[in-house]
């Protein structure tokens, strides 16, 4: 993967950044009525298809130890693995690679180019660059209205690029800024805001990219009284980049002018 600002283009590596909880939870061990007891996933409701009709399912549950049967009602199935398949009308399986994915207008039909023909999109592309243009850096308080769901460490791919992150770093820090751009895994049709954020602790440092599907609606904004003395430091807008919905990728591309 690529960082890439109008001062640097470092080949880099991520991995999801550690945690320490503020509250340490103790080590515990789950007992009832004197016996030790685990959570886990049981099937909630089920049913089975056959070409593309339900069918009644009959099994017969087996004590091992006396082979004699075991009411259904009495057990639990556990879930210990799980997918998900896409069906066809008759109920048989689809491949991926054979779906396709349109547009829907207003009122349900299949949205239409200019050209009239059926406004096909497919699902956002794995990022292999993270792009920082010079507008794109903000002040970090920009972060304040959005809702982090994960956070990755962003450190260079080989010791040539360590100087180069941290000059940026170093830069960013004494600016007070943070970078954004917009993230996707390549698995569909979601896609993130993603936060560079400059990390220092004691005498080292990493960049992290944080990223958020959510932004903070606040519904009590109070009015700020005209006797305040604190100057009130605005933030501007992310008005450079566009919101998420209107990202969906054409299935061509449009040329670059």
């Amino acid at each position: 993967m690529l960082f890439r600002t109008s001062s640097i283009a470092v080949e880099i590596k991520k991995k999801p950044a550690g945690n320490e909880l503020l509250v340490q939870m103790p080590n515990m061990r789950m007992m009832a009525k004197g016996e030790p007891v685990q959570e886990i996933r049981v099937v909630k409701d089920k049913h089975y298809l056959w070409k593309g009709r339900e069918i009644e399912a009959q099994t017969i549950l087996v004590d091992p130890e006396t082979k004699k049967p075991v009411p259904s009602s009495e057990v639990l199935e556990v879930m210990d693995h799980y997918r998900n398949v896409i069906l066809n009308p008759r109920g048989e399986e689809v491949k991926d690679d054979d779906v396709q994915y349109f547009v829907l207008a207003e009122d349900g039909s299949i949205a239409k180019n200019e050209d009239g023909t059926d406004k096909e999109v497919k699902p956002f592309d794995l990022t292999d660059t993270i792009e920082i243009l010079d507008e794109n850096w903000v002040p970090s308080i920009a972060m304040d209205g959005f809702e982090i769901c994960n956070v990755y460490e962003i450190y260079a791919a080989s010791k040539n690029g360590v100087a180069q992150l941290l000059e940026e770093a170093e830069k960013r820090a004494r600016q007070d800024q943070v970078g954004v751009t917009t993230f996707s895994f390549g698995n569909g049709f979601k896609q993130y805001y993603a936060f560079l954020v400059p990390f220092f602790h004691e005498g080292k440092f990493v960049w992290l990219m944080k990223l958020s599907d959510k932004k903070c609606h606040p519904e009590h904004l109070e009015d700020i009284p005209t006797t305040a003395k604190v100057p009130i430091r605005e933030v501007p807008t992310l008005s450079t980049l566009p919101p998420l919905q209107a990202l969906v990728i054409p299935l061509t591309p449009k040329k670059k002018k």
